[in-house]
């Protein structure tokens, strides 16, 4: 553990330093160090500023069976740099979730959403009276708060955005506490398409490591040029949370460059204007390895590779996504080197 703990530590407060403040950082983590990492993001960015750990459906259950338990799983754990002044997270809808939005009206599809939920609040901004259709004037039943206080439910109703459904099996009431005829919902449009993420994120939406690997070989013609890699998936889908149109996504341990293909892959999609800087150190390839033997003597070279090679694809089906980039090799360095050498007791 402590030589992970000596790499990764001056790493994340470099982190701390170069993010913005509304800025958040996703940290991909298997089971081996989640608990050590736990503790250096609370002294770094500090415990208020944790906001997820998110479980993602890594792999299948295939394979060579394991002597106890088939690991399937992996985490995104995600800080904030200042959580307080963060804006609201929104996710990508599920296919599924997508389906419930099955009416449509002159302004798009929607799905009828509850407007009274449980709730044991006593407030009566949430519990007043409306009146319905025809003229009957109901309440929340004990246990039930509207979704909204009567201001704004009074413009929803302006704007077309209430039903009244009649049913004797609704949740609302008439003042004598005799069940009511009717019940409410409000539309909800789909509109971008967004929700609150799972902190299980979905896996009809993400793939697993599998997909990503095989991406990355179709890329380079059939060869296997890099083994676990992360689906761009998986990152698009974290980008679409939290990120901007004019965002720059910093990833310090860029691998084959999935985070740099996500971030193409997305502007393409929307029309953003997201830029990314990756970082990788020049680790050597194995003589024996696919990647080697095609020429790519480093992981950087592998990753500068894939760029090219999926920024061209991405602009055959959009040609106005900027795909160029800059390769910058860090010269010596007035740093002074870390020492992980623990002081000598006296």
């Amino acid at each position: 553990h402590t030589n992970w703990l000596n790499m990764m530590y001056p790493r994340l407060r470099l982190a701390s330093n170069l993010l913005r403040d509304d800025g958040v950082i996703f940290i991909s983590i298997d089971d081996n160090e989640i608990t050590n990492l736990r503790r250096i993001c609370d002294e770094v960015f500090g415990e208020e500023n944790f906001i997820a750990q998110f479980a993602w459906n890594c792999a299948t259950a295939g394979g060579i069976r394991p002597k106890f338990v088939s690991k399937t799983h992996e985490y995104v754990l995600t800080y904030a740099k200042q959580k307080e002044i963060l804006s609201q997270f929104n996710a990508p809808l599920s296919p599924d979730a997508i389906k419930q939005y099955n009416k449509t009206d002159s302004k798009g599809t929607y799905r009828e959403k509850d407007f009274l939920f449980k709730n044991p609040s006593n407030n009566i901004n949430q519990k007043y009276g409306i009146t319905c259709p025809d003229g009957e004037v109901i309440y929340p039943k004990e246990g039930y708060i509207y979704r909204f206080v009567k201001e704004t439910f009074d413009e929803a109703l302006k704007n077309d955005l209430v039903v009244f459904k009649k049913t004797k099996t609704g949740p609302v009431c008439l003042e004598d506490g005799s069940q009511a005829n009717w019940n409410i919902y409000i539309k909800k449009y789909l509109g971008e398409g967004t929700g609150c993420p799972s902190s299980l994120l979905p896996k009809d939406l993400i793939s697993i490591y599998n997909v990503g690997t095989q991406c990355v070989q179709n890329l380079f013609d059939g060869k296997r040029v890099f083994e676990n890699v992360k689906p761009v998936d998986l990152i698009n889908y974290l980008l679409q949370i939290i990120t901007k149109d004019n965002d720059i996504i910093l990833d310090f341990f860029s691998g084959s460059a999935t985070t740099a293909h996500a971030v193409m892959q997305l502007n393409a999609e929307d029309g953003g204007k997201r830029q990314f800087i990756m970082v990788q150190l020049p680790e050597l390839t194995d003589e024996k390895s696919e990647a080697f033997k095609a020429g790519y003597k480093n992981i950087c070279e592998i990753g500068k590779e894939r760029i090219r090679r999926a920024g061209a694809k991405i602009k055959e089906q959009n040609a106005d996504v900027d795909v160029g980039f800059k390769v910058l090799k860090l010269d010596t360095s007035n740093l002074v080197k870390w020492d992980d050498t623990p002081l000598a007791s006296t």
